[in-house]
């Protein structure tokens, strides 16, 4: 409002301006024929203040004419802009499409500015991450309030089941799989499997004798029967310690043959297929449904708590992640070149898709103001200098008229 006022003041102030150097040169004209015989110098001073008001009025109807008709008088050619606004808007809209929406160069400028860059350190400003991370906490509850508060859809179950037969299809599944093996045979899992059984071995130690006893001969005396099961059971025990000793021969030989048979499976194809077949036969079941609810519903129960106990917690977290991956992106400079290469092309893209609706716009606008209203805005930005033209025309015309008279006179003598 009061930028649009001081644009206003400025026109008006200059357009007095104007009119009083157009009026002064009048009445300059208009006194030089008080004198019946003037002298020379009178003359020169009527043929300036003639000549300066023609280039005055001359200046003044063209400036006019751009925005009304002069006087009111109904003269072809005049009140242009209002006249052509249809055209002027759509020129006005080509002329920002051609000059300012040109993808690729409009990419290029604001690259300079490295985007990227000034972005990864705004957002390692502690501040403006939790910023960040209170609206995508606010995000996250509204994703809760949207899609999940009312339990699982169909339409999640099957993301889930697309997202698992893509991970299978890509091999990720079984390279997973193979993982899990590797980590279980040498790890806790392994060790908890084997005191298992280490356990269940010495508590049907009875048992193992009386069945090694049911199957010897009658011949066979009973002490001899149990000897033969202590010691078959002895041996065992002593196979699964040795096994459950993470760096004896045992443990380490098999797991190489746990490995190489995992690895074997995969490279046959036979994970690959298992999965695969598995997935294709449990999708749409009940099985499947229940166990996709059951996982969804624990998850929105952790987050439903998080949420309502401690946002703030949450968008702490979310704040933390996103200045972490700020920093790294601003330690790698091939990382933030390559984000800035898919900046710049996506910001291609978005440019290309939106000259049009831009355009349009423009063109719209501009077509839709009221006459008066496109005359007061552009002449409130413009107004000013095309004063001045009237301004320059009226000197411009004054001195010229005053050099012609002087080349007359001399030719003359």
């Amino acid at each position: 409002m009061n930028s649009k006022g001081g644009a206003g003041s400025e026109v008006r102030a200059v357009r007095r301006v104007a009119s009083g150097i157009l009026a002064a040169l009048f009445a300059i004209f208009l006194a030089t024929f008080l004198t019946k015989e003037p002298p020379l110098w009178l003359l020169l001073l009527r043929a300036m203040a003639e000549a300066g008001m023609v280039g005055g009025l001359a200046d003044w109807f063209a400036v006019e004419a751009l925005f009304r008709r002069p006087l009111g008088l109904p003269i072809p050619h005049t009140a242009l802009l209002p006249a052509n606004q249809q055209r002027a808007a759509r020129n006005i809209a080509r002329f920002i499409d051609e000059h300012f929406l040109v993808p690729a160069e409009l990419a290029r400028q604001i690259a300079k500015f490295d985007p990227v860059g000034q972005g990864a350190r705004w957002l390692q400003e502690p501040e403006n991450a939790r910023s960040i991370g209170r609206e995508l906490s606010w995000a996250l509850r509204l994703l809760y309030r949207s899609e999940l508060a009312g339990g699982v859809t169909d339409r999640i179950r099957q993301s889930v089941m697309t997202a698992l037969q893509e991970a299978a299809a890509s091999g990720r599944l079984s390279d997973q799989a193979v993982a899990i093996i590797r980590e279980a045979i040498g790890g806790e899992v392994l060790d908890s499997i084997l005191r298992r059984i280490r356990n269940k071995v010495q508590d049907r130690r009875a048992k193992i004798t009386d069945l090694v006893q049911e199957r010897s001969r009658w011949w066979i005396a009973k002490g001899i029967d149990r000897r033969v099961s202590d010691t078959l059971v002895d041996g065992i025990i002593s196979v699964i310690d040795e096994l459950g000793e993470p760096d004896s021969a045992l443990r380490q030989d098999f797991e190489a043959a746990i490995g190489d048979i995992a690895e074997g499976f995969r490279g046959d194809g036979l994970i690959d297929q298992f999965l695969g077949q598995s997935l294709e036969d449990y999708e749409g079941t009940a099985a499947f449904s229940g166990i996709v609810d059951r996982l969804l519903d624990a998850m929105q129960s952790q987050i439903e708590t998080r949420l309502a106990e401690d946002p703030e917690a949450v968008a702490q977290g979310f704040g933390q992640v996103i200045a972490d991956i700020a920093a790294h992106i601003l330690r790698d400079d091939t990382l933030r070149q390559s984000l800035s290469q898919r900046f710049e092309a996506a910001l291609e893209q978005f440019v290309q898709a939106m000259r049009e609706p831009v355009r349009g716009y423009v063109d719209q606008t501009i077509s839709g103001w009221d006459s008066d209203a496109l005359v007061a805005r552009i002449e409130g930005e413009v107004g000013r200098d095309l004063q001045f033209i009237r301004i320059n025309g009226a000197v411009l015309g004054a001195a010229l008229g005053g050099v012609i008279f002087v080349f007359s006179h001399i030719l003359l003598v």
